[in-house]
């Protein structure tokens, strides 16, 4: 890309961000930034539709929808304790105003992008070798992890056992 190129893009790097700024300062366009928001998580463009969902978060402390669509973005943008954040401040929210239908959303929601992200993890580990994946489990006795995991919450709803080379990795899945 020539100079001319980059100073441009430069340009409108910078031009994108005062815009969001400019945005944020006034609450009447707090639609526009939770509408371009959506535009934008569609497109799956998820930074600029975690900026434009922030802005929309700052101007409407309490649009829930805006704060769940923003920690979707985080989490896509692998920034999980900001998406961890979001999801229980709309949790919180929800609860607040005594939504049950929202909370119920929310949650499957929440289950819905941590299960997408485990699973491309053990995908991402499953093709790195030698490697074996297996969700046979046994019963550990009590001085085991898996034992006073077990004691204490239960058997896992979810468990993968992964092998490589130098070891064995058990992942268990508790929901609350």
């Amino acid at each position: 890309m020539n100079f001319y190129g980059k100073s441009l893009k430069r340009g409108m790097g910078a031009g994108f961000s005062a815009l969001v700024v400019l945005l944020a300062a006034h609450p009447a366009f707090a639609g526009v930034c939770a509408t371009s928001g959506k535009v934008y998580m569609q497109q799956k463009v998820y930074d600029k539709a975690a900026a434009f969902l922030e802005c929309a978060r700052k101007a409407e402390p309490e649009n829930i929808e805006a704060l769940s669509l923003l920690a979707v973005a985080r989490a896509e943008q692998r920034q999980f304790i900001s998406s961890g954040a979001a999801f229980q401040m709309a949790l919180d929210l929800a609860r607040k105003k005594k939504d049950a239908k929202r909370v119920e959303d929310l949650e499957r929601n929440l289950l819905a992008v941590n299960a997408r992200l485990f699973n491309a993890g053990v995908k991402a580990l499953s093709g790195s070798g030698d490697l074996k994946v297996s969700s046979e489990r046994t019963s550990g006795d009590e001085a085991s992890a898996q034992g006073k995991a077990e004691k204490q919450y239960g058997v896992p709803s979810e468990f993968v056992r992964i092998t490589e080379k130098s070891g064995e990795h058990e992942f268990w899945y508790y929901p609350e």
